[in-house]
């Protein structure tokens, strides 16, 4: 089987790697001069050349429309998995058939995601508080966080959409949601010209209050959720990967990887049930929207769904 990898920066590598650990042919398409033994400069000689059975496009977040589009005008068909978020804004885009195409929001595959969504499952949510942060300049080991695309706002970075997986997994395991407000910016003294801290309020149609709190700035980092509901208090951790259960805590032991492999098995078994599809990745692209409009105005407002 024949797999395309578009972009080789972090992400992009570490989908070669693992694709290749799972025994598959991969090639990489990369504007930049790369050493890897199977390379093309650009995506339209690597289809020209090859038959492939599935891509992944792991490029700059503003370019994942236009690479889109250029592999469906060149009458690919199969299996896409465009990285998260699926473009870095709302985007006039008509397809006839999108089954095939999925965002790569793959914290739905963390084992512990997996079983907070089984614990709540049925019961009913009071309340729920994300949060997520790390320090941006320590993000890329051996780079300059300066030329990082998170880092540009021409490039689709910013906090909002490097941590949009936490608006993706509360979005789906909370039913979709109904309204929202937010605050959010660019505040520190990061060398960026991104938003580097949000706060988030949403109503969902399975939880009446939840709060989510981004940022490019915690030097310990976190990223958790804590869930209340009739029953009971639960905490998952995403990092540190315990839940804990009314403060019964359970461990789990888990490569970052795997959540990965996942994610790409479920697409290469063509089992749709977990993955982002690309309708829900629509989705998230235009509440990444509303929630800028919102920080943007002038007295904080509500958007409704």
């Amino acid at each position: 089987m024949k797999v395309l990898v578009i972009g080789y920066g972090s992400i992009g590598s570490r989908h070669a790697k693992l694709l290749k650990g799972l025994g598959l042919e991969v090639y990489v398409v990369s504007r930049r001069k790369i050493n890897f033994y199977q390379f093309y400069p650009s995506i339209s000689l690597a289809i020209k050349d090859n038959s492939f059975d599935y891509i992944i496009v792991a490029s700059k977040t503003n370019e994942h429309h236009s690479d889109l589009l250029e592999l469906l005008s060149l009458g690919y068909s199969n299996s896409i998995l465009i990285e998260k978020p699926l473009f870095h804004k709302p985007c006039n885009i008509s397809l006839d058939n999108t089954e095939n195409i999925h965002v790569g929001y793959n914290l739905r595959f963390s084992p512990v995601f997996e079983k907070l969504k089984l614990i709540i499952s049925g019961q009913n949510i009071l309340s729920v508080n994300a949060y997520a942060g790390s320090y941006l300049p320590e993000w890329r080991p051996n780079s300059d966080y300066r030329k990082s695309y998170s880092a540009k706002k021409n490039e689709g970075g910013g906090v909002l959409r490097d941590l949009s997986h936490e608006l993706d997994y509360l979005v789906y395991m909370l039913g979709g949601w109904t309204s929202v407000t937010s605050l959010g910016g660019n505040f520190s003294q990061l060398e960026i010209d991104t938003d580097d801290i949000y706060s988030i309020m949403m109503k969902t149609n399975h939880c009446p209050v939840v709060s989510i709190h981004l940022n490019y700035l915690d030097r310990d980092p976190n990223r958790y959720v804590i869930v209340n509901t009739e029953k009971n208090t639960i905490k998952a951790d995403f990092i540190n990967k315990t839940i804990e259960i009314d403060n019964n805590r359970e461990n789990y032991d888990y490569d970052r990887d795997i959540i990965y492999t996942k994610q790409h098995q479920a697409i290469l078994n063509m089992d749709n049930s977990q993955i982002c599809s690309f309708s829900e990745g629509r989705a998230i692209v235009d509440l990444i929207n509303k929630i800028e409009e919102i920080a943007k105005s002038k007295t904080p407002i509500w958007i409704e769904n």
